[in-house]
């Protein structure tokens, strides 16, 4: 599927036709995933009978036009450009094949993510291997590979200057030194200055060995500021390291670019609401919340980082170009803006008099938010499956969406849902955009029930693929 660069940013709201299940916080959703929700009910329910419930929908292309999205942001700066997808965040093969064909590269946290990638992708695909350990057989081939390597620790520098002593190879290692801000001291993560310039001594004695490229850092959060504050940290360090002959050639700020799930006006009422205590959770309020209709777009989040002012009349999109360095992300979330649905059948609907419990086919371990004391900020679709000319179904006060297991903590949803909209047995609810680590991060065989069937989706011709899962 070839998406126009209007369908990239067409979005709509539910209709009567496609009736959200509270219609406070109603989805973003692109016209595609719309017309395809509201003009093929019939379908949607055959292959939900097919492959079972929950059942995930993905459309690969959609990543390729996000990944082009963020490479062009970057680009209008003036600034070199490498994007990765952070293939963490979704374990589709289908996205890291398409990452790769489109000509992004992949990035990486472990043994089996760096084969899966390197099954998947050409052999020209750039590459970005992170996590704080990396057995010596993962050193070695990344470094044939001629993968880029963050370097965590001193400590895992001088595990890697011992193993490509003994393990000569054609290339060198080429490595990132992965920064800690000296404003993020907690983290466990990264390399305060000391611990760079500890790493300078190894780096200038084995230069022919192991080849320094430039900095990574990967910050929790997804404010910009935060991010310019740590290159304006890593200025003096690049000039110091350049005394060397360590040339920085690339800055990796990792991800943390924001998506809108829902519409800012929505959100900040319903977080005033939150934390006024008018909304009331089943089992407690949860303490933090993704920005899930933060005001911030992609291109206004990379305007506000790449105008951050380093020193007087010096912003960071300035230093880039007159250094000639190349800016990095591993983009997770945002890369998967709109990228996939998921659709959860009705088992029971159990009514306890104030309130009515929704037992949904699937369990929490396919929505992951709540896992993370966290909640799912965006209305599902309802989906009306139920026999035509069924009798009235009796509505509730609200709605609690639970998973099928015998957890009491297998609860899809905390906060509640109106009950004016009436659900019952058979019907089903579609979770949009949750493509970004909401559908498959803890997904497991819980009861021995087979992991969730995925089918990706091509909207040019209403076409579907299963996904072997690997």
């Amino acid at each position: 599927m070839h998406v126009s660069p209007t369908a990239q940013t067409q979005i709509v709201r539910s209709t009567e036709s496609l009736q959200t299940l509270n219609c406070n916080l109603s989805p973003i959703i692109h016209s595609e995933w719309h017309s395809f929700l509201e003009e093929n009910q019939s379908r949607i329910h055959s292959l939900l009978e097919q492959y079972g419930s929950p059942l995930h929908l993905v459309a690969p292309q959609v990543l390729a036009a996000n990944l082009a999205k963020i490479e062009a942001a970057i680009q209008s700066h003036g600034v070199k450009a490498q994007v990765y997808y952070a293939m963490k965040a979704n374990k589709g093969r289908g996205l890291v094949s398409t990452a790769a064909a489109s000509g992004f590269g992949i990035d990486v946290a472990s043994e089996y993510e760096f084969k899966l990638a390197c099954e998947l992708s050409p052999l020209h695909t750039p590459l970005s291997l992170s996590g704080p350990v990396k057995p010596t057989s993962l050193f070695q081939a990344a470094i044939e590979r001629n993968v880029n390597i963050s370097i965590d620790s001193v400590e895992e520098l001088r595990a890697l200057r011992d193993h490509v002593m003994s393990h000569r190879s054609q290339n060198p290692a080429r490595i990132y030194l992965r920064y800690r801000p000296s404003f993020k001291a907690k983290t466990r993560f990264g390399m305060s200055t000391e611990d760079v310039m500890a790493c300078t001594r190894i780096l200038t004695e084995f230069r022919l060995l192991i080849e320094f490229i430039g900095f990574h850092m990967h910050l929790s959060g997804y404010s910009a500021i935060e991010r310019g504050r740590s290159v304006a940290e890593l200025v003096g360090l690049s000039e110091v390291l350049d005394t060397h002959g360590l040339k920085t050639q690339f800055i990796n700020i990792g991800g943390g670019m924001p998506v809108q799930y829902v519409a800012p006006d929505a959100f900040e009422t319903f977080m005033e609401l939150h934390q006024g205590s008018a909304v009331e959770y089943k089992g407690g309020q949860p303490s933090w919340f993704y920005p899930y209709g933060g005001r911030l777009t992609l291109e206004a989040w990379m305007r506000e980082f790449m105008d951050y002012f380093l020193a007087p009349g010096l912003k960071i999109a300035d230093w880039l170009r007159r250094c000639d360095i190349t800016l990095a992300v591993e983009p997770g979330r945002s890369a998967l803006d709109q990228v996939a649905i998921s659709l959860f059948s009705v088992g029971l609907v159990k009514d306890r008099g104030s309130f009515s419990t929704v037992f949904l086919n699937g369990s929490s371990f396919s929505a992951s938010e709540t896992w993370f004391q966290s909640d799912y900020l965006c209305d599902p679709i309802l989906l009306r499956f139920g026999p035509r000319g069924r009798a009235p179904i009796k509505t509730t006060p609200a709605y609690y969406l639970a998973g099928h297991s015998c957890l009491e903590d297998d609860i899809i949803a905390y906060r509640p849902f109106s009950g004016d909209v009436a659900i019952a047995s058979g019907d089903a609810l579609a979770f949009i955009n949750t493509g970004g680590y909401h559908m498959d991060l803890l997904e497991n065989n819980f009861h021995h029930h087979p992991t969730p069937a995925r089918l990706n989706i091509d909207f040019s011709n209403l076409t579907f693929t299963q996904e072997c899962a690997k």
